[in-house]
């Protein structure tokens, strides 16, 4: 009888893991409909961004930075929450290929929580950020992320536009991939537009 009562007993937590899991999957799909819906103006926003970015810069190529290509400050974007598969350790490995890269060390800033714990031990961490965990949370996670690199003391040195670099996942149809970004930096004295999103 009390063999029965343990199986009974496991079936119900099983049944109760069941709901949970059905109900994260649901939050999930909520979101990902909602992200889907703005997704691509954000896209075409970025490219205008970028497009017009460049054209300052042909016309402008003063300001770009002349015989350094290395970022001063990395930000890498990481989840709030788990059940992600690789996306943390992608963007952590990403993160490490590029510090390890640089021949000055960086400074990096990590935003989200698993990122922040996958990323223990790495040198050069300045902030440890909360991320967004739903797309409410974006802007309000943009707007701390702003906050605490403005309220940092070495501003001249560390966390420049033109130094920045960005660790983060792109979404594709079949899969992602880890994406490092480095905009408007100019290796090459004769170039003066701003290079092509490195992959």
């Amino acid at each position: 009888m009390s063999r029965r009562h343990a199986v009974e007993s496991r079936l119900r937590v099983y049944h109760e893991l069941h709901e949970i899991m059905g109900a994260m999957k649901n939050i999930a799909l909520i979101e990902s409909r909602k992200l889907a819906r703005v997704l691509e103006s954000q896209r075409a926003m970025c490219e205008i961004i970028e497009r017009s970015a460049e054209d300052f810069f042909a016309y402008h190529p003063e300001l770009l930075m002349r015989g350094r290509s290395e970022p001063t400050l990395i930000v890498a974007i990481g989840s709030e929450r788990g059940s992600c598969g690789s996306f943390n350790m992608e963007v952590e490995q990403r993160l490490r290929t590029e510090v390890q890269r640089c021949r000055q060390p960086p400074c990096v800033v990590l935003a989200g929580s698993r990122l922040v714990q996958r990323a223990e031990g790495l040198a050069g961490v300045t902030l440890r950020l909360e991320g967004p965990a739903m797309m409410e949370d974006v802007r309000p996670a943009l707007a701390r992320l702003l906050d605490a690199l403005s309220a940092q003391p070495d501003t001249e040195r560390s966390f420049t536009l033109q130094g920045l670099g960005i660790v983060h996942h792109v979404p594709h149809d079949a899969g992602g991939e880890v994406r490092f970004y480095h905009p408007w930096s100019s290796s090459d004295g004769n170039s003066t537009q701003a290079p092509p999103l490195q992959g």
